[in-house]
């Protein structure tokens, strides 16, 4: 929780990946390969670094550790993405309004 920046450096898995959404939700910036991000809605440069070569890799690494600014900024932006597209109340207000729009449309819009 106490990490300047946070890596997540997978070459090969499946599934979610959790922990650069965890990530997000400390507000930590992160560094994270490809297949680490797949399927997550965060933009490499703006919530987070991608990078998949090992030269690139540890090059964002030490450009977040130099670069505070940067840094906050990113994990801030990846935090309102995060809080916005994986938070469980979000999801679950969202699921209970398409419930209501499906049993009841004329409900739905009051």
């Amino acid at each position: 929780q106490r990490a300047a920046v946070c890596v997540a450096p997978l070459v090969s898995g499946a599934g979610f990946r959790t922990k650069v959404v965890q990530y997000a939700a400390l507000r930590r910036p992160c560094d994270a390969t490809s297949i680490a991000v797949e399927d997550i809605a965060l933009e490499h440069g703006r919530e987070i670094m991608v990078a998949d070569d090992c030269q690139s890799f540890a090059s964002s690494v030490v450009t977040l550790l130099r670069n505070h600014v940067l840094a906050a900024r990113m994990a801030e932006a990846a935090h309102r993405k995060a809080m916005a597209a994986y938070d469980n109340n979000a999801i679950a207000d969202g699921a209970i309004e398409g419930l209501y729009r499906e049993l009841d449309p004329e409900r739905a819009k009051a």
